[in-house]
């Protein structure tokens, strides 16, 4: 494992939520570990975009190289075979950057981002990576792996209409896609309970299911806006079955001073109706969710100087603020490592402040690993 920055810690026990609210099992407490840096890619010109796990011998940390301060990305990987992390072994003229992944095991991975010429995905099949072409307009937001003949990728094309395009096993096909805004995020629990989710054109929260057959709206109830110019979205959706669906994002407004704030947004679809709550108490986006692997979740507030708040099957919350000291950082994804209760993610970090120099490095962090 590579040599990591001390990690300074904020972590508190916040109140507990209500256990339907977030679609939690009823089961006793899972105590979740404290999140720290378990990779940092000092010194090796690397941002890292998106991860994946397949079990808890393949977790990958992908992003791209940029060396000797060029503007042409080289794809780059890390992987932890559960004791430490090596670089794979990729060829020199790549130069995706992996914006989106996901695994629905060891040797089922796919990432899929911009290249020079356009836009490319690349597969793991356990022992290789082997590049498909993707269509060159389309702007990756997300990507779901549920088995070898059914992958998701949810996008937008050049003119900013919403996309879906599916892994079939052979080839990657354009298909029925979602209402228009449902682009932000894509999750599923099996091919026929997929749903995706994003924002309407009238700035409300929107979720739609694909049974198999075709897309439905899910008929989010709307969300009360202080304004009107304020908005409502859908950041990220966690599927673990058709009946049992959370969703989270934010509420957006202008304060008296033209400055930004944000509530928290979180809806759960219980099959038949949604319980939505915006937490008008706190002043943060809800980036990112993610199961934890016991009955519970794990929720990311913000990008920046993220904080990790964990969900208990028993409806008690954790908050956990990981610091590298005299860095911030940006962070994006979080993915479940099969199999265990650990959770990975990704991003970058960059010296505090505003130097005129700034300087960073990508960074792997954990909770549980």
């Amino acid at each position: 494992m590579a040599d990591a920055k001390p990690l300074m810690k904020r972590a508190g026990v916040g109140s507990a939520v209500a256990v339907a609210v977030l679609g939690l099992s009823s089961g006793p407490a899972s105590a979740a570990e404290e999140w720290r840096e378990v990779y940092g890619a000092q010194g090796e010109d690397v941002m890292f975009t998106s991860v994946a796990a397949g079990d808890s011998e393949n977790v990958w940390a992908l992003g791209a190289q940029y060396p000797d301060d060029s503007d042409t990305p080289r794809t780059y990987i890390q992987r932890y075979d559960g004791q430490e992390w090596a670089q794979e072994d990729l060829p020199a003229d790549w130069t995706l950057k992996p914006e989106v992944a996901g695994a629905s095991g060891p040797d089922n991975a796919w990432a899929v981002g911009p290249t020079v010429d356009g836009v490319s995905a690349i597969h793991f099949d356990g022992t290789d990576w082997t590049p498909y072409e993707m269509d060159a307009g389309l702007t990756p937001n997300d990507l779901d792996v549920l088995a070898e003949d059914e992958a998701w990728l949810i996008a937008e094309d050049a003119v900013g209409d919403t996309r879906a395009v599916r892994f079939d096993g052979e080839i990657w096909r354009d298909w029925t896609s979602p209402p228009a805004g449902a682009n932000q995020a894509i999750d599923g629990a099996d091919g026929d309970t997929v749903v995706a989710v994003g924002s309407t054109s009238d700035a409300q929260p929107l979720a739609a299911l694909y049974n198999g057959t075709e897309w439905t709206d899910l008929e989010v109830p709307e969300v009360e806006l202080p304004s009107e110019i304020a908005s409502a979205t859908f950041n990220d959706v966690l599927v673990r079955a058709g009946d049992d669906i959370t969703a989270v994002g934010y509420v957006h407004d202008l304060n008296d001073d033209d400055i930004n704030e944000y509530w928290p947004l979180t809806a759960h679809y219980d099959g038949e109706s949604w319980d939505v709550t915006v937490d008008q108490d706190r002043n943060a986006s809800l980036e990112a969710i993610e199961d934890d692997g016991s009955g519970g979740m794990w929720i990311q507030e913000e990008s920046w100087d993220p904080t990790f708040v964990h969900h208990d099957s028993a409806g008690t919350v954790t908050r956990d603020t990981p610091e590298i000291e005299n860095y911030d950082l940006s962070v994006r994804d979080l993915a479940l490592v099969p199999g265990t209760q650990a959770v990975v993610s990704v991003g970058s970090s960059y010296d505090e402040g505003d130097p005129d120099v700034p300087t960073g490095y990508g960074v792997v962090l954990a909770s549980g690993l």
